[in-house]
């Protein structure tokens, strides 16, 4: 049976110092962590400076989310404290499954 729930994968880029007081407001909201990484950046300085993230050591932690739990997630992060430090996103499930967007992010044909 097909779902028409939309699925989407919300994306947080997290300063280090950071990681552990977010992911706990988060918790206390209902939103347990299903991936999370340590991530070194690559980007200009004047990408990061723009950014406002200054420092290439993060933490990028992923959840897979109905439409409606990624909008309560950046919601969260838009009402928290720590907003000036994290970078939220949101990429549809289905944008991320084509063979094309694999290609550009392993740089290798399939």
């Amino acid at each position: 049976m097909k779902s028409n729930k939309k699925l989407k994968f919300t994306f947080l880029i997290i300063k280090r110092e950071f990681n552990g007081k977010v992911l706990e407001l988060l918790k206390k909201e209902g939103f347990e962590t299903s991936f999370s990484f340590y991530g070194k950046g690559s980007a200009s300085v004047k990408i990061l400076d723009y950014l406002g993230i200054g420092e290439t050591e993060n933490n990028v932690v992923i959840f897979p989310t109905s439409e409606e739990d990624s909008i309560k997630i950046m919601d969260c992060v838009k009402s928290s404290d720590y907003l000036k430090h994290i970078i939220a996103f949101r990429v549809p499930v289905s944008g991320i499954s084509s063979m094309s967007t694999l290609n550009h992010f392993l740089k290798e044909e399939i």
